[in-house]
């Protein structure tokens, strides 16, 4: 049901289904009014239409015809097919008695529950035009027909057939033959259950199909279809002498050409004589105004105001096309000598009026058609960034063949990036031992944490300035880049390098594509096509540890590495080709224009040093990592002779620590008073729901990376796991979010809440993460430790989907890329941080409990155990240095856990602060969309 909260504040609610939008009456007169205007118009809406496109056509009415009432009637699939006659009549019943009804004196009905502000014009002979959309339109325009008929019998007053002037059939009526309809009905039905799986979907609606023609036929009743035809060409209901327009298309899924113009001759054959034909070439089902918006209001006014004469008139007016049999030369001096409604078109495409340029040329400069379905050329006006504004014209040009051609090739990239992750991922350990810095993992992962979360608001950025195609584009190169330096890296720093630069990239090409999933699915099926685009881990969290261990053990460690410069690009050409042709029909078709600038080099470095606000972010940058970086000192064992408090009190570590706090109080005097662009967005962080989101965000990553960091070598350590089991118990996590998020994005889709089901997961978490606790030691059975990560896995899915919908349902199209990066930024600091703890317990602990463990004669072992997992992994268990490697990776597991549970109760209260969002009642996104 439509909330009327979501409709335009100046209609009035008239029922669940009708809304009426009055004119005020003791305004002075618009201009743009004739005599000749309708006294009402009807809009008989498809099923289920977004309220969204109605407002479309009703913005365009009221620029018509000001001072008119416009009334609109809302279809629902469920009374419209599955409802008896006399639900469908009730549906139009209250409008037609307290609206249409007392047109003709001027005197509302007593019944007519009215504001006393609204006033009525009266006459004898009202002048009602009807707009009928699909089928459905079709239904409650015959309901109407069909109560006014029944009303006069009721009042015995003959009054005759509905007064009407005009009368628009919009992608209807169909035809009525059962074996020809069959397959058009069953596809419009299948809409209807576009949450379930295509086929599934086609299935329901045939059986649903069957029924609704089978069963009236076997009770000898005329089927809807039918009736719908006949009543719309039967004089007792629809009057002869009101005009006629067909707006139909050759491409039309639905509706056939032929069925339409077979109606328009029987109607002529009827006896109706001003009927109109305008056929459209390769618009979709009620998607003719999106395509032309021009041409189709042309028709309207041409089809209620049939024109005797082609208007020429100067190079800033449009022609309107008429097919009459004749033709006048108007010059613009002659435009009184014109008719009204002609004046009023006229002055509706010039440059200098203020009505809707719904006839402009795009060949003009100033060209803005407003009517279309995306109005993305009016993002000047709006305020859309011209990212948000391309991806809008790309939904408005692609066909639903094209969107489904992009998921699959978003899924692709996905299969490759997660399998190139795990790969990767897999192997790094030994990258790291093979130059004796084991433990450089942590500080390596507190870097790129920091700097790829920091990294996602420019990015951000960047899309919204430069576009989706271009950022994903800058992105894979980076990724690439990494790739390619950690194939040919021959010591550890170039591997850091390479690791910032890799994680920026993957970071930057999955934020883009969740972007473009956010820019063309509405906000209640997001979290299920989230849900679909992360199963790619499930198959690679067993192919990447494979082929990680195979590539070990045959000496290919860097072809780990290498295959992958080579196979992402290939991958993400297809994708990126698809994105450039899709905008290159947008920017030909003027839904957008091209920005042309005028800046010098020197000027545009300028422009975008200041745009991308390169000082903050550098300085927030610099502060997280000079804060986190000293939680994990020197990848080296400390002296043992040193105590932590020791070390905490080093010089460096105070230094460090001290200079980080004051870069970080630069950064925020900086944004708060000198910055001309702020990196960070404040006003959005103001929204309690986008900062309890974030939290979350940071607050869960934190204490994952306590205890997940060194998971994969404790594995190998204390259960002596191989790479490839290692890697499968590691991603049990993975595997778990990604196949539980499918089902998770149908709960959301139906139970329209975020908050309460986040909630829900919490003790999930909390079980998961404590029983690890008590199940980390290598007496337990490692299937325990597997229970432990498919609890977790669990309730982790479900807060990252909530928590990532919970922060794009805060705002609208063009806040999407901004929250989700926000949410990122936390993210990935809240993983900086939980590694920085993980590090520090680790760098603290493994060292000292090593010389305390290892016998006497071989503590000068510990160095070399603690800097090489491989070293380790050469000591069979049973032998002391393994035991003794066992028993400090042991202890510094059970720390990071007791520091990663106590974390989460801030998790908790950071979804406390959301607000109850329904998602159902909010609209993003426009164009051809899932």
């Amino acid at each position: 049901m439509v909330s009327s909260s979501s409709l335009p504040p100046e209609l009035r609610k008239l029922s669940d289904d009708v809304y009426v939008y009055d004119p005020s009456m003791d305004a002075p007169g618009d201009s743009r009014s004739s005599a000749s205007d309708p006294t009402a118009v009807v809009l008989y809406t498809w099923a289920d239409a977004h309220v969204r496109l109605i407002q479309k056509y009703l913005q365009g009415y009221k620029d018509i015809y000001p001072s008119t009432k416009i009334i609109i009637v809302m279809a629902k699939t469920v009374k419209t097919f599955f409802g008896s006659q006399a639900t469908n009549q009730a549906v139009v019943r209250e409008m037609v008695v307290k609206e249409l009804w007392p047109l003709h004196s001027g005197k509302p009905s007593p019944s007519s529950e009215r504001p006393e502000s609204v006033k009525y014009r009266g006459t004898p002979h009202p002048r009602i035009l009807m707009h009928a959309f699909s089928n459905s339109g079709g239904v409650n325009l015959e309901a109407t027909a069909l109560v006014w008929h029944s009303l006069q019998r009721s009042v015995g007053q003959r009054i005759g057939p509905l007064p009407i002037q005009g009368l628009i059939l919009d992608s209807t009526p169909g035809g009525s033959s059962f074996s020809l309809e069959f397959h058009r009905w069953t596809a419009g039905v299948a809409l209807g259950f576009a949450f379930l799986p295509r086929l599934l979907a086609k299935l329901v609606a045939a059986i649903i199909v069957l029924l609704y023609f089978g069963l009236p036929g076997l009770l000898g009743k005329e089927v809807l279809p039918v009736r719908g035809r006949r009543v719309i060409n039967s004089p007792d209901y629809i009057p002869t002498t009101s005009a006629r327009l067909y707006i139909y298309s050759d491409s039309d899924p639905l509706i056939g050409d032929k069925d339409v113009e077979s109606h328009g001759h029987e109607a002529k054959a009827k006896g109706y004589r001003h009927i109109e034909l305008e056929k459209f070439q390769g618009s979709g089902h009620v998607a003719h105004m999106r395509q032309d918006p021009k041409k189709y209001w042309a028709s309207i006014a041409r089809a209620v105001h049939p024109p005797t004469l082609v208007v020429r008139t100067s190079p800033s007016y449009l022609q309107l096309r008429a097919s009459a049999s004749f033709s006048l030369v108007v010059t613009s001096s002659a435009l009184l000598h014109v008719p009204n409604v002609m004046q009023k078109f006229l002055r509706a495409v010039s440059h200098d009026s203020e009505a809707a340029p719904i006839m402009k040329d795009p060949r003009d400069e100033d060209y803005e058609p407003i009517f279309d379905s995306s109005e993305t050329v009016a993002e000047a006006r709006e305020g859309r960034a011209h990212g948000v504004a391309e991806i809008e014209a790309l939904a408005t040009v692609w066909s639903t063949k094209a969107l489904h051609i992009g998921y699959a090739l978003v899924f692709v990239i996905f299969f490759i990036n997660s399998f190139q992750q795990e790969t990767t991922g897999s192997l790094s350990p030994y990258v790291y031992s093979k130059f004796a810095n084991h433990s450089l993992v942590s500080r390596t992962n507190v870097l790129t944490n920091v700097v790829g979360g920091v990294a996602k608001l420019p990015c951000a950025m960047l899309i919204d300035v430069w576009g989706r195609p271009k950022g994903f584009g800058i992105m894979t190169g980076l990724c690439t880049l990494g790739l390619f330096l950690m194939a040919i890296c021959a010591n550890v720093e170039t591997y850091v390098t390479a690791q910032v630069i890799y994680w920026v990239g993957y970071n930057g090409m999955d934020y883009v594509l969740h972007i473009f999933l956010s820019d063309t699915t509405d906000l209640v099926n997001r979290s299920f096509v989230y849900g679909m685009a992360s199963t790619p881990y499930v198959v690679t969290t067993f192919a990447g540890p494979a082929a990680a261990q195979s590539l070990y053990e045959k000496g290919g460690l860097w072809w780990g590495f290498g295959i992958f410069v080579f196979l992402t690009p290939l991958v993400t050409a297809p994708f990126m080709w698809l994105l450039w042709a899709s905008l290159r029909k947008a920017y030909a078709a003027g839904l957008i224009r091209k920005n042309h600038s005028q800046r010098t080099w020197t000027r545009s470095i300028k422009h975008y040093f200041i745009e991308f606000d390169t000082i903050g972010l550098s300085l927030v940058t610099i502060a997280f990592v000079l804060m986190l970086l000293p939680l994990t000192p020197t990848s080296q064992p400390s002296n043992g002779n040193m105590s932590l408090l020791d070390r905490w009190r080093s010089l460096d570590t105070t230094a460090s620590l001290s200079l980080g706090v004051f870069v970080f109080m630069a950064f925020v005097l900086w944004e708060r008073f000198c910055a001309p662009v702020c990196f960070l967005p404040f006003s959005r962080l103001k929204d309690r729901t986008l900062l309890g989101a974030c939290f979350l965000a940071a607050s869960l990553f934190a204490s994952f990376y306590c205890w997940d960091l060194y998971l994969a070598s404790y594995l190998q350590v204390t259960f002596n796991t191989s790479i490839r089991e290692t890697g499968y118990i590691y991603n049990i996590y993975t595997i778990g979010t990604c196949l539980w998020s499918v089902p998770l994005g149908l709960i959301i889709r139906k139970v329209d809440r975020l908050k309460w089901i986040a909630l829900a997961a919490m003790p999930l978490i909390f079980l998961g993460t404590g029983l690890m606790i008590h199940f980390r030691s290598p007496q337990s059975h490692i299937g325990y430790v597997v229970l432990c990560e498919v609890f977790k896995a669990l309730a982790g899915g479900t807060l990252v989907i909530c928590q990532q919908m919970a922060a794009m349902a805060t705002g609208g199209h063009e806040s999407v890329a901004v929250s989700f990066a926000l949410v990122g930024l936390f993210t990935k600091l809240g993983g900086g941080i939980g590694s920085a703890i993980s590090g520090a317990i680790w760098t603290n602990t493994v060292p000292v409990y090593l010389e305390r463990y290892l016998p006497p004669g071989k503590k000068h072992k510990a160095a070399e155990l603690y800097g090489s997992i491989e070293d380790v992994l050469s000591y069979p268990i049973g032998t002391p240095e393994r035991d003794a490697t066992i028993l400090a990776y042991g202890v510094a597991q059970r720390r990071m856990l007791i520091a990663g549970l106590s974390i989460l109760p801030l998790a908790v209260a950071s979804i406390l602060m959301w607000r109850d969002i329904r998602l159902k009642k909010l609209n993003q996104v426009r164009g051809t969309v899932f």
